[in-house]
């Protein structure tokens, strides 16, 4: 699903909260609230609810609005206009951490930012659907599926019935899902979705009930003759219509049932039945439930032509067979610049309405290529007002549909390569230029404020990805300049910056953008690729492929790699965790597989886990199928088959919690120490540092770890640094990380004998945290990377060009 940009250089800024009246839109009242009150010159506050006051153009204000209901904008992120047309579409920001989006003057490198009142956890939107209806439509839908109610935090926007007022199950209703097999049918999960939208009291649209795709393998293989297939049809949609009669407002009973030159599609029921299988399933539906509106839903209608006009002739010729059909769905799966205007759009709506039925936006989605840059976010804004204005313009349509509200949800990456970022919010849920055009569609007003406040900026030189200048003056381009984290480490005196990698990150074109730039990483640890389930799957037959490619890569680049890693009691495959070996077998195994990896990349890893996680939290030793059969001395065996098969590897013991000292660090003071008096090689410690936000020990805590662990002689690494926190994100938990971020690398500084560090993936887009500790992620830099930035430095500095978080791009998730 989704990559999107970091605000990498923001928290540089010495941001100071101006004392100001409230600006246009800003919210000035509500429960809970404790800004100001006052709103600008030319503004009044207006109670919209207990929760929630707004600074509205007053009576004399030359800002024309719909109505008192139809003007609500973001708080934290109202829009503002900017003077050139390569600068992003900008917002002010409520907070002093998250996003710091800009007003241009010039180029894009050239920002500003507003911080006009205190953090707060949720922004304060626009309320489509009140927005909607106040326009003359019916709702403002989204489209939901059971995963995503799942998600805490992505739920928030999803009960928010201001802001959504009608909901299609993406996935649950389709046939695939409801009758996997004949005549058996499942509705629990499609249950539970129209459970918590009858909750909110929103309009449901089934979805659907005859699709060519995602059908059972029954269906399409079946071989049924007309008459059986008829039957089995009919059955279909009488059973889904009949078991949600009185919940679903109306029914998509026919998906995309044409091609693009108008003639029938190809599918399993028009081969069979021919096109009167359509009848059937809108007589089926009709004779179900009378009351259900009964609709046909295609793409590409939006551009008119041969398919629109199909349907054209189809409500028609339904019509004229006495056939109920009561509306065209139009999906408008869109291209970020090639959306027909807004006239266009409203003549297709108004050709469909002209044969008497409703037309509905129903799965509203538009798409960019990747990497995101601002002049595709302006042109996506235009592109979604000229959808929904013309949806408003045309009496016949009766409300637009969004394809999820979220790019973490979006369905375009695994489709369309190299695409994505379709949908109004980020993948941090965070509104983009585009939601505020569907608000100015809706309400018919484009308002305009302007950024005030000024950056306090230090004297340090201004960093750029390749060199070190006093000035930034980029205009716009498609990678933001990012702070050269291994040559600030390297200055810093330390060995690299490091990030973890795996293959199909590398298959990932816009990912690999940063995992390419050699100034922002010097080090690679390969996740899971050098591992034993992925190394030698069966005993005795190794597979390196995999591994192989990234060890290519990553020389390629001239990177430094870790080998990660040898011995671990997680991710064996069964014939080792379940092999019932003896004492001597099992060695035997362990030294085949040691000697087998480290041989086959001797001289091209710097560094090897040789064991992973051997400890548990008291000091003691870890069960696992080593320590059970071997003994602690299985941990010696290893090392000396690595030092044996390279003997100028450096060779590491790898864990976790060892940042809080303690009985589990002091377990590994003691292991290095015996087995050197054992005549063991073992170069290093590392410290995986999967840390907590607010958890994380100070910078003298750590430093004093650290210290610890390099007084053995051995070198010290942090080795897989996240920093994970409970959603949802707040302003107040992004400036904690930031602090903890700063409070580890700084320990490294500080520390002589701690020689770099290595996050566990740069991107929130493929964090393992979500996977593991449920409701917690958000662990990668965004603010907290410019802390690690003036560690390196020693102090303070200004970057000119601040990244926007941009949906579909880097850094978050």
């Amino acid at each position: 699903m989704k990559v999107v940009s970091v605000a990498f250089a923001a928290t540089l800024f010495s941001l100071q909260t101006v004392q100001a009246a409230v600006p246009l839109w800003g919210q000035c009242g509500g429960v809970v609230y404790t800004g100001d009150v006052t709103c600008t010159s030319g503004a009044i506050c207006q109670k919209w609810n207990d929760w929630f006051s707004q600074c509205i153009p007053g009576p004399t204000s030359t800002s024309s609005i719909r109505s008192s209901t139809s003007t609500l904008k973001s708080t934290s992120t109202s829009k503002t206009s900017s003077t050139t047309s390569v600068s992003r579409t900008t917002v002010t920001s409520s907070s002093t951490v998250s996003r710091t989006t800009v007003t241009s003057t010039s180029t894009v490198s050239r920002t500003s930012t507003t911080v006009s009142s205190s953090a707060s956890a949720t922004p304060t939107l626009a309320p489509l659907h009140d927005l909607a209806k106040a326009a003359g439509k019916q709702y403002f839908g989204v489209a939901v599926d059971t995963n995503e109610l799942a998600n805490a935090t992505y739920k928030v926007l999803l009960d928010n019935t201001h802001l959504f007022g009608q909901i299609t199950p993406g996935n649950k209703m389709k046939w695939d899902a409801t009758e996997p097999s004949q005549g058996t049918f499942t509705f629990s999960a499609a249950d539970a979705l129209v459970t918590w939208a009858q909750g909110n009291g929103y309009q449901i649209r089934g979805h659907t009930l005859v699709w060519h795709s995602q059908l059972p393998s029954w269906v399409t293989s079946g071989a049924f003759s007309n008459a059986t297939l008829v039957s089995i049809l009919g059955n279909h949609v009488t059973n889904l219509v009949t078991h949600f009669k009185g919940s679903v407002k109306t029914w998509d009973v026919v998906n995309e049932i044409f091609n693009e030159d108008g003639t029938f599609r190809t599918s399993v029921f028009y081969t069979t039945i021919g096109e009167t299988y359509v009848d059937i399933a809108f007589r089926a539906a009709a004779a179900a439930d009378p009351d259900v509106g009964l609709a046909a839903n295609d793409y590409n209608l939006d551009y008119g032509g041969a398919k629109m006009q199909a349907y054209v002739t189809l409500v028609n010729t339904l019509k004229s067979r006495g056939v109920k059909i009561t509306q065209i769905g139009s999906q408008s799966h869109l291209i970020v610049g090639s959306t027909p205007s807004q006239s266009s759009l409203a003549n297709v709506f108004a050709t469909l309405a002209a044969t008497g039925v409703e037309v509905a936006v129903t799965e509203l989605d538009i798409r960019m290529t990747l990497p995101v840059t601002d002049a595709l976010l302006a042109q996506q804004k235009k592109d979604y007002y000229n959808v929904v204005a013309a949806c408003v313009q045309t009496s016949g349509c009766i409300g637009v549909t969004i394809w999820a509200y979220s790019d973490y949800y979006s369905w375009i990456p695994s489709v369309f390569s190299g695409q994505g970022a379709a949908l109004p919010f980020d993948e941090y849920l965070q509104p983009k230029p585009a939601f505020y055009g569907i608000a100015e569609a809706l309400t018919g007003t484009t308002t305009t404020t302007s950024s005030t406040t000024s950056i306090s900026t230090s004297t340090t030189s201004v960093i750029s990805s390749t060199s070190t200048s006093s000035s930034s003056s980029t205009s716009a381009s498609a990678t933001p300049t990012l702070a050269p984290l291994n040559d600030l480490a390297k200055a810093a005196g330390k060995q690299y910056f490091g990030v973890a990698v795996d293959s199909h990150e590398l298959a990932n074109a816009t990912y690999r953008v940063l995992l390419d730039n050699t100034h922002l990483f010097g080090q690679i640890t390969p996740g899971n690729k050098m591992k034993w389930d992925a190394t030698e799957p069966s005993r005795g037959t190794f597979t390196f492929s995999a591994a192989d490619a990234l060890v290519t890569w990553a020389q390629g680049n001239g990177y430094e790699i870790r080998g990660h890693t040898l011995v671990w009691h997680s991710q064996l495959p069964s014939w080792v965790s379940s092999g019932g070996f003896d004492n001597a077998t099992l060695v035997s195994i362990l030294e085949n597989h040691v000697t087998n990896l480290v041989t086959h990349f001797k001289g091209s890893i710097k560094t090897w886990d040789v064991v992973n996680e051997i400890f548990n939290e008291d000091g003691t030793f870890r069960t696992s199928v080593f320590y059970t059969t071997i003994g602690e001395y299985y941990v010696d065996i290893a090392f000396r088959a690595a030092a044996a098969a390279d003997p100028n590897v450096r060779l590491a013991a790898n864990d976790y919690n060892l940042d809080y000292g303690g009985a589990k660090m002091q377990a590994y003071v003691t292991l290095v120490n015996t087995l050197k008096s054992r005549g063991v090689k073992i170069t290093q410690i590392g410290s995986q540092s999967h840390l907590i936000v607010g958890s994380t020990p100070s910078q003298n805590s750590l430093a004093n770890v650290f210290a610890t662990l390099a007084a053995t002689g051995v070198e010290v690494a942090v080795t897989e640094l996240d920093i994970r926190m409970t959603l949802p994100v707040t302003d107040a938990l992004l400036a904690q990380q930031k602090k903890d971020y700063y409070n580890v690398v700084a320990a490294c500084v500080q520390t002589s004998g701690c020689i770099g560090v290595t996050i566990w993936a740069y991107s929130d887009y493929y964090s393992w945290i979500p996977s593991v500790f449920s409701g917690q992620v958000y662990k990668c830099p965004r603010p907290l990377a410019p802390m690690i930035f003036t560690q390196f430095t020693g102090g303070r500095s200004s970057i000119r060009r601040i990244p926007t978080t941009q949906a579909g791009f880097l850094w978050n998730c």
